[in-house]
């Protein structure tokens, strides 16, 4: 797993997302985001580190 924090600051269409490498999780708010994919990818790269 990575060692720094990944985290990205909510918008109207996509959630706070706070993941640390202690095992923290914080997911929160709306996940409408155009492309689904591209705004979800850096987060499963940094899960697979």
């Amino acid at each position: 797993m990575a060692t720094n924090p990944y985290i990205v600051q909510q918008s109207q269409k996509t959630p706070l997302i706070n993941f640390d490498p202690n095992g923290n999780f914080e997911l929160k708010g709306k996940s409408i985001p155009e492309n689904t994919l591209l705004f979800y990818k850096p987060l499963f790269e940094w899960l697979a580190l």
